[in-house]
């Protein structure tokens, strides 16, 4: 049977956010969509059925649909806050020269991630998360890091008291707000989806 070496693009259809990547499969119906953490994050909310997906390029080797996918999934689709791309294209997006957090996007636009101090800029980068140390001193992880993920390092506000006008309008916002939960297959207890992958870490 032939091989197909495909380059796709999944599209939300309920807020136009995309996902292109690459897969190698005999059969173009296999239901594949996408191993992405954002864009399986998304398909888990709102459900597969509000996904649709296209085949863009249809390649007879591997190398040259990753290379084709390369020159689609440059720097400023990364940046785009409507793609789920977390990585730029090619050698499978997880080339040590192929990280692409580089900037961050603060209230000031884009600026380097050497440049960028959680202390004095207001801004988020994909797939990372300010956080503290024992010392209180912050800096930028990525919430895959094993050091978030065992409790070491935790969020910059853990432990601040808000004021209670702060927590009424967060009260108010939320009202009525269905939040994603699983049970844990080890312990039995309902876990928020955000926290699944740190509970995990604690649990396993």
């Amino acid at each position: 049977m032939e091989r197909h070496n495909i380059v796709y693009r999944i599209t939300n259809q309920i807020n136009g956010k995309y996902y292109i990547g690459v897969h190698t499969t005999k059969d173009l119906n296999d239901g594949y969509m996408g191993s992405g953490i954002a864009i399986k994050n998304a398909i888990d909310k709102y459900g597969v059925e509000c996904f649709t997906k296209e085949i863009l390029y249809d390649f007879d080797t591997i190398e040259e649909a990753y290379g084709m996918e390369k020159r689609l999934v440059t720097i400023d689709i990364v940046r785009d806050r409507n793609s789920y791309n977390l990585h730029t294209g090619g050698k499978g997006g997880w080339g040590d020269d192929n990280i692409t957090f580089s900037s961050v996007f603060t209230s000031n636009g884009w600026i380097k991630k050497e440049e960028f101090d959680p202390t004095l800029n207001e801004g988020a980068a994909k797939n990372m998360v300010v956080v503290k140390d024992l010392e209180g001193k912050r800096t930028r992880v990525y919430k895959d890091d094993p050091r978030y993920l065992s409790g070491e390092l935790v969020p910059w506000n853990k432990g601040i008291q808000q004021p209670s006008i702060v927590n009424e309008k967060r009260s108010k916002a939320l009202k009525g707000v269905k939040h994603p939960k699983y049970i844990c297959e080890s312990c039995g207890r309902k876990v928020s989806e955000h926290w699944r992958a740190r509970h995990n870490n604690k649990c396993s």
